[in-house]
């Protein structure tokens, strides 16, 4: 059972308190206005800086470039996105933030508690997953927007969608009424908005986990301990903006206006590779590594060229001719 998650994927989050309170502006018109944002957000004195992490800022800049999600396919071929040339320029700008001082001291090699650091306005820009959104404006008294892309010189940016399931839950073979319970178990915990299923497994009971504020329901604080089991991991139903307070929902649902046009699918979604299932996690940390070693001055921009043919040769040209194969055996 596939368990779905919102096609919008990772969100650049912006404090829109701290952004306001500085008369900066929240919506960058190219990559020149994104850099003056995080300028104007960053006092080291303060103990303040704009970033925390380099891997969603490299991302985010790749997006203002066009850089494909994961692979590009054109005529059958693939081509990684560590492989484009605006890749490699995409670490190179952030490489450049990060020397300008607007990145945390510890971003590079630090194991920092980003939401954490957000919320305390210690770090004013975050990439996280979309339901952080939601997380984050309850966990923390603060104001959290969404910044889209901007063209790189004020073109047409990408949004790489976010994968189209979470995860999968799989029963093992057992007996038919054993196997009958469990589905009707995932279909109640898959019980869309709307339902009374829905609203006791998000909220609990009413009176009791939460109560109704402006048409809202906020829980209670025996709600915020007692209804925490994680069971969207085991089902899940169909994703939603909100329940929330209007003012959220709708600056979700401008954002989401704003980015779903320029949506960018991963084109091996459907396809299988072998190696990349037993190599990625090898495969990733070459190209991890070769990223901070760049932003963070310990290497050249140059040393970009001898990752990408380090992965290439250590699985990624394996996984290119697998994805060909699967596709062409598709067609």
């Amino acid at each position: 059972m596939p368990i779905s998650r919102s096609v919008v994927g990772t969100i650049m989050f912006g404090r829109t308190d701290l952004i306001a309170q500085r008369s900066l502006n929240p919506t960058p018109g190219s990559y020149a206005e994104f850099v003056e944002l995080a300028r104007g957000l960053t006092d080291a004195r303060a103990n303040r800086w704009a970033f925390g992490s380099a891997k969603g800022v490299i991302t985010f800049v790749g997006n203002m470039l066009g850089v494909p999600n994961a692979w590009r396919e054109e005529g059958g071929r693939f081509v990684s996105e560590v492989e484009t040339p605006q890749r490699k320029e995409a670490v190179a700008r952030v490489a450049e933030m990060y020397q300008a001082g607007l990145f945390h001291p510890d971003a590079i090699g630090g194991r920092l508690q980003l939401r954490d650091l957000f919320g305390n306005g210690t770090i004013a820009l975050n990439s996280d997953g979309y339901a952080a959104w939601d997380i984050l404006a309850d966990t923390y008294p603060v104001q959290v927007g969404g910044i889209p892309a901007p063209g790189y010189d004020g073109g047409t940016p990408v949004h790489r969608s976010g994968t189209p399931t979470f995860a999968l839950t799989a029963f093992r073979k057992t007996e038919k009424d054993r196997l009958e319970k469990l589905l009707r178990l995932a279909d109640w915990l898959a019980a869309p908005l709307g339902t009374s299923e829905y609203m006791f497994r998000k909220f609990g009971v009413e009176g009791r986990h939460y109560t109704w504020q402006d048409d809202v329901p906020v829980r209670t604080d025996l709600g915020n301990v007692e209804v925490k089991l994680p069971l969207e991991y085991v089902a899940e139903s169909p994703h939603v903006l909100g329940p929330a307070e209007r003012t959220r929902v709708d600056a979700q649902r401008a954002y989401q206006e704003k980015v779903v046009p320029n949506l960018l699918r991963n084109p091996t979604e459907g396809l299988n590779s072998e190696t990349s299932v037993s190599k990625s996690g090898e495969l990733l940390k070459i190209i991890d590594t070769a990223e901070l070693d760049i932003v963070a001055g310990r290497k050249p921009i140059s040393a970009w060229d001898d990752a990408v043919a380090q992965w290439k040769a250590a699985g990624g040209d394996q996984i290119r001719g697998e994805y060909e194969k699967a596709l062409a055996d598709q067609q």
